[in-house]
């Protein structure tokens, strides 16, 4: 974020975290800032809140899905990763107890 003249600007991604959208027609009519950056020159384009509209419901809910979605991956992969972990850990009791002679089962 940027001010200028006591006017808050943002790049759309931004714009973006704060659930609004920059307008179609606005596109590429925003403020033009370059600075130097490690990796070199950096340049991005910065857009007033007249500039953007708010998230339509469907946006909303579409974040939300993809959200819920990412949630029950990551739930669905740990519960995989705990499942396989206990398979191996008696796999190698088993195969400790036949090393060892010992049979129980």
């Amino acid at each position: 974020m940027i001010e200028i003249d006591g006017v808050e600007l943002r790049t759309a991604a931004q714009w973006e975290k704060k659930h609004r959208h920059v307008k179609k027609g606005q596109l590429g009519k925003g403020v033009e800032r370059t600075w130097r950056s490690p990796n070199g020159n950096t340049t991005a384009m910065f857009y007033n809140i007249e500039q953007t509209r708010p998230w339509a419901k469907k946006d909303v809910e579409a974040v939300n899905r993809r959200r819920r979605a990412d949630a029950k991956a990551k739930r669905e992969a740990d519960e995989c990763g705990r499942i396989e972990g206990a398979a191996r850990a008696e796999q190698h009791r088993k195969d400790l107890l036949d090393c060892w002679g010992a049979h129980i089962d």
